[in-house]
Formats: structure tokens, C-alpha cells, sequence
């Protein structure tokens, strides 16, 4: 029996948070983040979308990712904030043309750009 590749990790980008989840959040499985309203839920899954942006030699992933937000509008002001303390070009990329998704103004055909986002 061969043995098992390591477990993929992306940084939360704070240091404090990896430690308590090892080195970050596991890939294979799901995280369920669920607390009160304003405990930062929002900021966590913000700062993890651009975090699976960064190499791997950074923490990250060097990878795209999917957030599905339930409440519009999606904060983009809160995610360009983030954005600068993260000194990188594939997250400057990002930003540049978001790829964001608003399910309340899609037609039938946006549905299908799910796939291409990422």
C-alpha cells in the first residue's frame, strides 16, 4: 500500500488562525464556519479567496476558488481592502476583473459561467 499524499492546507493569512487549525484549512473536506452575526465570517472566507490565489510557496494554493455569498451585493470594497496587504500579482489580478457572479440580476445562460470563474 503506497502511502498517502499529505494533506493540501491554504493559509487564512493570520498566523494565530493557522496554528489553531494546523497550517490552515484542509482541502479536502468542507469547513463550516457558523457563529453570530459580526464575528467575521465574512472577513475569514474574503481573506481565504485571495489566500488559495497565492503560491504555494506562500501558502497558498496557486489555484482559483469559488465563494458563494447568499446576501447581496458581494463586498468587493471589502475584498480590493484586503487585497493590499497582499503583495502579489496573481491577486492584483484578480481585482482587476472580478470574476463575481450575482445570482439576483443572472439569466439562464450566466448560469452556466460558474465553471469558467474558476
Amino acid at each position: 500500500m503506497s502511502p498517502r499524499p499529505p494533506l493540501r492546507e491554504c493559509t487564512v493569512g493570520y498566523s494565530n488562525l493557522n496554528v489553531l487549525q494546523g497550517s490552515g484549512i484542509p482541502c479536502t473536506s468542507v469547513t463550516e464556519l457558523a457563529s453570530e452575526s459580526g464575528c467575521g465570517k465574512t472577513q475569514l472566507c474574503l481573506q481565504l479567496l485571495l489566500c488559495a490565489r497565492l503560491l504555494e510557496s506562500q501558502g497558498g494554493l496557486s489555484s482559483a476558488s469559488l465563494c458563494l455569498f447568499s446576501k447581496p451585493p458581494f463586498p468587493l470594497s471589502r475584498l480590493q481592502s484586503f487585497s493590499l496587504s497582499l503583495d502579489t500579482n496573481r491577486v492584483d489580478s484578480l481585482l482587476l476583473n472580478p470574476p463575481v457572479f450575482d445570482s439576483d440580476r443572472a439569466d439562464r445562460d450566466q448560469l452556466d459561467r460558474g465553471p469558467v470563474l474558476l
